[in-house]
């Protein structure tokens, strides 16, 4: 972990393996692995594969809509 002003970069512990083989971008892997280690926390995601991916894990799914 780093840490630049207030933001911090975290890596995932790990990555499911079975979404490997998925067409689904570096970031969106590691935040859906992310959310997978605090399950408390919703995660934005807007590519229909990867929100998907991410409820089919059990993961909260926001859009950027439902944020505006």
């Amino acid at each position: 972990m780093s840490t630049h002003g207030w933001v911090k970069i975290v890596d995932p512990r790990s990555k499911p393996s079975e979404w490997l083989a998925l067409d689904l971008g570096a970031g969106e892997l590691a935040a859906m692995a992310l959310a997978l280690e605090h399950p408390s926390r919703v995660i934005l995601l807007d590519d229909a594969l990867a929100r998907r991916t991410a409820q089919a894990a059990g993961l909260v799914v926001w859009g950027t809509l439902k944020i505006l």
